[in-house]
This record gives C-alpha cells, sequence and structure tokens, in this order.
C-alpha cells in the first residue's frame, strides 16, 4: 500500500480554459485499487462567489466535457490524459478492472478564468497481487539465480538497463527473491553477476564476506521474516584480500592490524587458520594461492553454518523446520576474478528440478541431553537411549510431508515408525509406512514430537535408558532438542 497526497487548484487544473490536469504520476494496473479522499469542509470557488467542496455544486450546474457529465466544482480523474474522466468528489474507492494508465485529477469547470481555492486529496493506492510479488520456493528463487548467472556468462545479460520506469516499479515495495551476503571488493557486483534487475535481491555487503555480526545476521533475518525471502546465498571470490590478511594474522607471520580492520581479521582468522594444517595444499612455488584459495572456500562453508546456527537459535520452530526441509536454502558461491566464472558450493548445479541440496542430518537429545541410538539390529529394531554407547548417536534427516507434517529417515534410508503397542521402531525404506510427525514447541528451542494413531494424539517418550515409546499425554512425553550435526 502506498499513500500520497496532492494539492488540486480550482483554476490552475481545471478541466477547461488554460487549466492543465494534477499530474500524479501513479501508474494504476489492472487489480490494483484505487482510494481517493478529500475532506469534506474544504472548498474551492467556480466564480461568482459558488463555492463548494469536492462533490460539486447543485443541479443546475452540470456540465457536459467530451461526453462525460458532472457537476461544476467536482473532483475527476482520468487514466487516460483526459480522453475519458470519472467522478471522485470527497471520497472515491476504485477497483482497477478494466482501464489502466497514469492517475490524472481536474476541477470540472467550463471556464476557469474566475476559479480560485484548491482541496487537499489523499491517494491511497494497493497493489495487486502478482506472480512477481509472491515469494519464489528456495529451489526456484536458486533456479533463478543460475539462469540468471548463465546469461552474465553466454554475454546475454537482460538486465543491464534500468530505467526510470523500473525505479519506480519499485519506490514503495520491494519483492527480493534472494539474498546475497558478498564481499565489499568492488569487482564482485551479484546484480551484474547474476543478471538481475533493481528490487530482485537483498545485497549485503562486508569484506570477507563474513556474518558474524548482528547488522549482518539482522539484516538476514529481516529479508526472511518480513520480505518472506527462501534463499540465502554466501557468495566469495578468488584472491579475497579479507582472507589473505586474516590467514597473515592467524598463519605463521602472525601479523597486526589495528582498529576496526583489526577486529574483522581476528574473526575471520580462527576460521582459516586450520588450512596452514593441510599439507597437501603444497603443489612446488605455489603454495600460497593454494592455502589463500582453499581459505576462500572454507570461509564460504563456514559463513554458511554461522547463517543457519543464528536462524536456529532464533528459537522459532517453523523457521527451523523451514531450514531442516530446505524450504529456506543457505548456500555459498565462489567468483572467479580472472573468468568471471561461477563456482556454487553446497548446492545443486545445473538446475534439475530432481535434485536437491541434500537435508541437513540432525540428532534427537532428551532432556537429559543423551542422545537416541538405534538398538542392536533386528528385524525392526527400536530407538533407544544408551548412556553406555554414544558413539553410535543416530543421525536423522527430516522429510518433508504435507502440511507441516515430516518424517525421520535415518542416514540408512529407513523411516522411523509406531507400532500399535505404542514401540517406536526403525522400520523399511518406504516413506508410506513412516509415522508422520509435527513439532509442538514446548519451551525454549525444545520440541515435543507427536503423531496421529487411530484418530488420537500420542508422543514420543524417551527413559533414562532404554526403549522409546508412545503415550497418549503430551505432559509423560519427552521434551527434545533437536541439534544440527557437523559432518
Amino acid at each position: 500500500m502506498a499513500l500520497y497526497q496532492f494539492d488540486v487548484h480550482a483554476k490552475e487544473n481545471s478541466v477547461s480554459g488554460s487549466g492543465r490536469p494534477k499530474e500524479t504520476n501513479i501508474t494504476l494496473s489492472r487489480g490494483d485499487t484505487l482510494v481517493i479522499t478529500v475532506p469534506p469542509t474544504q472548498r474551492w470557488n467556480a466564480g461568482s462567489n459558488l463555492w463548494s467542496n469536492a462533490n460539486g455544486l447543485d443541479n443546475s450546474h452540470l456540465h457536459t466535457i467530451r461526453g462525460f457529465t458532472c457537476l461544476a466544482g467536482s473532483l475527476v480523474g482520468s487514466l487516460d490524459n483526459g480522453r475519458t474522466f470519472f467522478f471522485v468528489g470527497t471520497r472515491l474507492e476504485l477497483p482497477i478492472l478494466l482501464t489502466t494508465g497514469t492517475l490524472s485529477l481536474y476541477y470540472w469547470d467550463t471556464d476557469s478564468d474566475n476559479n480560485s481555492g484548491f482541496v487537499t486529496a489523499t491517494v491511497v493506492v494497493t497493489k495487486a497481487s502478482s506472480a512477481d510479488s509472491k515469494p519464489l520456493s528456495a529451489r526456484a528463487s536458486l533456479d533463478k539465480l543460475i539462469q540468471g548467472y548463465d546469461r552474465f556468462k553466454n554475454q546475454q545479460p537482460l538486465s543491464n538497463n534500468i530505467t526510470l520506469g523500473e525505479i519506480k516499479k519499485h519506490a514503495d515495495h520491494q519483492h527480493p527473491f534472494a539474498i546475497i551476503l558478498a564481499c565489499a571488493d568492488s569487482r564482485v557486483p551479484p546484480e551484474i553477476i547474476f543478471d538481475q534487475k533493481i528490487g530482485d535481491l537483498f545485497v549485503i555487503r562486508v569484506a570477507g564476506n563474513v556474518a558474524d555480526d548482528a547488522s549482518v545476521l539482522g539484516s538476514i533475518q529481516y529479508a526472511i521474516q518480513h520480505l518472506n525471502v527462501k534463499l540465502v546465498l554466501v557468495l566469495g571470490h578468488e584472491r579475497c584480500g579479507a582472507i589473505k590478511a586474516a590467514l597473515s594474522v592467524g598463519g605463521p607471520e602472525k601479523k597486526g592490524f589495528s582498529g576496526p580492520l583489526g577486529q574483522l581479521l581476528s574473526g575471520i582468522a580462527p576460521l582459516v587458520e586450520p588450512v596452514y594444517r593441510r599439507r597437501d595444499l603444497i603443489r612446488g612455488q605455489e603454495v600460497d594461492a593454494n592455502i589463500l584459495d582453499q581459505a576462500v572456500r572454507v570461509n564460504i562453508r563456514r559463513q554458511i553454518s554461522v547463517i543457519r546456527d543464528a536462524l536456529v537459535n532464533l528459537g522459532q520452530e517453523s523457521l527451523t523446520l523451514d531450514l531442516w526441509l530446505n524450504r529456506i536454502l543457505v548456500v555459498g558461491a565462489r567468483y572467479d576474478l580472472d573468468d568471471g566464472k561461477v563456482e556454487f558450493i553446497e548446492a545443486p548445479v545445473p538446475p534439475d528440478p530432481k535434485r536437491s541440496p541434500r537435508l541437513k542430518r540432525l540428532a534427537l537429545l532428551t532432556s537429559c541431553g543423551m542422545g537416541i541410538i538405534v538398538a542392536e539390529p533386528g528385524g525392526r529394531r527400536a530407538l533407544a537411549v544408551d548412556v553406555n554407547r554414544r558413539e553410535n548417536l543416530q543421525n536423522f534427516e527430516l522429510v518433508e510431508l504435507e502440511s507441516d507434517q515430516f518424517a525421520l529417515k535415518t542416514v540408512f534410508g529407513n523411516y522411523v515408525n509406531a507400532t500399535a503397542d505404542g514401540r517406536v521402531i526403525v522400520g523399511n525404506n518406504n516413506i508410506s509406512d513412516a509415522v508422520r510427525l509435527r513439532f509442538i514447541k514446548v519451551g525454549d528451542k525444545r520440541v515435543a514430537l507427536q503423531f496421529q494413531a487411530q484418530a488420537q494424539d500420542r508422543y514420543f517418550r524417551a527413559p533414562p535408558t532404554g526403549d522409546i515409546t508412545s503415550v497418549p499425554e503430551m505432559s509423560t512425553s519427552t521434551f527434545f532438542r533437536i541439534v544440527e550435526v557437523d559432518e
């Protein structure tokens, strides 16, 4: 919704004589809603002391111009530069169904010579919902980004000329489809690399494309929660100066930098310092180049983890579930300064609707901090808690079903199921046999796992040690903490 105010003058904006329309430069499209209001107490003069508000004079002052009849002294509007008109008065609510164009406002009179006064029109425009304003899925957003890069790579850009009309189109709203956390390097322009127009990308730029800062993470959170963006891309690049400087801080040289730059680099250095221990990177005289390039890649992956962890730590179960089910994607890319190539990291490339980034592996922890394991192999293995076998901690993936339901899948490809006698087991690899679960938030970062059996709610319960079962009351169930597993 956008709000404007315009002063419309009886003489200067008269439909007759030397008057000119009050141009608003508001373009209305099919499906938009236009609302115009004028205070009834405001009055203007049609000459000879004939004062009225925007509803006009009485019926003795009807005038017809260009086939349109209206009371003199009325406020009228047009969407086609005065070829046709519509009555506005002190209030108009008009859905734009057929005629579209740019709004102009007029004082209705046949003679403007003696007119005087003005009224203030408040104009509110609610834009129609369109495919462009509906958030794309994470997968579709990634595909759109990759397709834009392909145009850039093939030197066939579509977005290299931004017109004033394009700027005005997005003046009152924005609907970006991707968040780009890019390095501040002047040679790495995201809108050009991915061939996107104004309003398409929510770009955050900082040296080293680092996310460990409230302003960066807060910006990402804003774009996800308020602009409905489903894709975050961390964009690093070849020969990154910030990463090179951070290596000199954490490496054998132990260089020091003061001020805010030193704080920035000291935050990056611990992330990339382990690269120095990678002896496989040493190849003749190319030690420095190999180390720097590997550090760039390591940093991209670490920033992906920082962003995911920060979003999960917000403690909002719907956001967390979106991340775990890949409804929100956080991926990376490395830009080559020499040839303009982009290598995507932790993302399926080229775009393929049958492929999806691998689901994040998760572990279930009980209120005592113990992990869930799969009991000794058998025909139908139970899920269990075993204090003596933490090394067998089972990792799971969440597989999305309908209506915010999901299935738990083990890393072996088997799905968790529940039996009629209340046991929770690992069944076969047929998702149709999996128990259909929901998260029920019960506290800070803790959830109950709910499902339905015979039209009744049931919940997972984990004892201090032994097999997991299901119970009918949430009050007797286990409140799990679900954590991402680093691999």
